[in-house]
Parts: C-alpha cells; sequence; structure tokens
C-alpha cells in the first residue's frame, strides 16, 4: 500500500563520504562528507531509550532519531544526514516490513555539529 506524501513532511540531505580525509580543529584525522541527495521523510525521536540511560544513571544520553523514507537501496550505514539543524550519523538502515514501500533508517547524532562535513 502506498504512503500519503503528507507522511513525509521533513527534509533530509544525506551525505556520503568522499573517500579524502581532513585534520579537524583538534588534530584528528577525520573523513571529509559531500551532500548525496536530498529527500523528504518522517523524523521520530527515539526517547525511550534515552529515559532508559537517564534512569540507570548512565554517564550520558545519546541523542537518536528514526527516519521513514520511501524504499531505497542508496542509502547506508557509512552516510550522516542533517535535520532539523543536527546533524546525525546513519546507524541502522533497513526495511522493517520487507515489502519495499518504505524503509528506516535510525541515527545518533554528531556532537560537534558534523565531523568532516561542510555546509548544509
Amino acid at each position: 500500500m502506498a504512503k500519503k506524501v503528507s507522511n513525509y513532511r521533513h527534509k533530509i540531505k544525506f551525505y556520503k563520504p568522499t573517500g579524502e580525509f581532513e585534520l579537524n580543529e583538534g588534530g584528528i584525522l577525520v573523513p571529509k562528507f559531500e551532500l548525496y541527495k536530498s529527500l523528504h521523510g518522517r523524523k521520530e525521536d527515539i526517547i525511550r531509550e534515552n529515559l532508559e540511560s537517564l534512569i540507570s544513571g548512565a554517564n550520558h544520553v545519546k541523542k537518536r532519531t528514526r527516519l521513514k523514507i520511501r524504499y531505497r537501496e542508496d542509502i547506508t550505514e557509512d552516510m550522516h544526514f542533517f535535520i532539523d539543524n543536527f546533524w546525525y550519523a546513519v546507524k541502522v538502515v533497513g526495511d522493517r516490513e520487507g515489502l519495499r514501500n518504505e524503509m528506516q533508517v535510525i541515527g545518533e547524532a554528531i556532537v560537534d555539529g558534523g565531523v568532516g562535513v561542510k555546509g548544509t
């Protein structure tokens, strides 16, 4: 069954690694990224895992978000994405239902704003 266009209201920019590296401000060698695709999708913050970390007394809580986009095969775990003024590293990509209609992308926030990523 086709998903409504209104379900995909967030603009998401995906970045792929260029294969090149550069030194960041701390002198650490990091990969460079370039804009790959701009897509539309649905964004859902993952709260449960964050709450469990807070309750358990974890030292830090990771900001994670789940995207739902139309199915495609070119989004991979080595990419980053930018949405709502936050950079995320792609951690999981998959078609939960196996129907090739919609896929999920789970990302984890990059604290420093995006290692090696230039522009938005």
